[in-house]
Formats: C-alpha cells, structure tokens, sequence
C-alpha cells in the first residue's frame, strides 16, 4: 500500500527564512510504498521515501499576502530534495496516512497523484 507521511525538517530551514514569513514548522511530505524495503549496504532493511511537498505551519493571526510562496521561491528550493530512505523499525505508521494501490498505480504515478492532491 502506498501512504503518505509527513516529517519535520523545521531545524533544517534558515532562521531567517522562518521569521520572514512566520513559519513555526516546516514538514516534506513522502510517499512511500509499506510493502517495498530496500537495504542501503546494511542488513536493516528501510523504505524509500519520495518527496512530494512542503508543509508549512504559520504563527497564529500571521498575515500572508498570496506572493509569498512564489516570492519565497519554494519549488526552485523543493527541486533539490532528494529521495531519503528511513529504517522500517523506526518507523510509525499511526502517523501516515493510506493513499494508493502498488497494483494500480507505479511509484511515479502514485508521486505524481499525491502532488495533485495534496497540493490543491
């Protein structure tokens, strides 16, 4: 089953960035197929993650005007994210959400749905 899950990459941002546009979090959200392990040169096995979008979370009563995404030129920055891998033990699927069918769809397909979806 392909999910969706969403991971926090708030300490990863500029703190400038962060204050600039009263973003108190910052998530990538991953696509991922829970049947399919992959082992990275060790014998733990891990799940390959495909990034789809950001997610921001804003101060409360922070004011945006609509620029603001474009201005902050978040899909140049969304471009670079590379496909992560995590070990299947340390992950938690009370936190990911279903969203697909390995059998109906590839993992290029199921990628490309999320962002249609997600990103409305």
């Amino acid at each position: 089953m392909y999910r969706v899950k969403a991971f926090d990459q708030t300490l990863y941002w500029d703190e400038g960035f962060l204050e600039k546009y009263h973003i108190v979090k910052a998530e990538i959200v991953y696509v991922f197929d829970d049947k399919s392990q992959t082992n990275c040169c060790e014998f733990t096995p891990s799940f390959e993650l495909r990034p789809v979008k950001f997610k921001f979370t804003f101060e409360a009563g922070s004011l945006r005007d609509d620029d603001w995404y474009e201005e902050a030129d978040i899909d140049a920055t969304f471009l670079t994210e590379p496909i992560v891998y995590v070990h299947c033990h340390t992950f938690k699927y009370d936190t990911s959400e279903n969203f697909g069918n390995p059998e109906d769809m590839d993992m290029e397909d199921a990628v490309q749905s999320a962002r249609e979806i997600l990103c409305l």
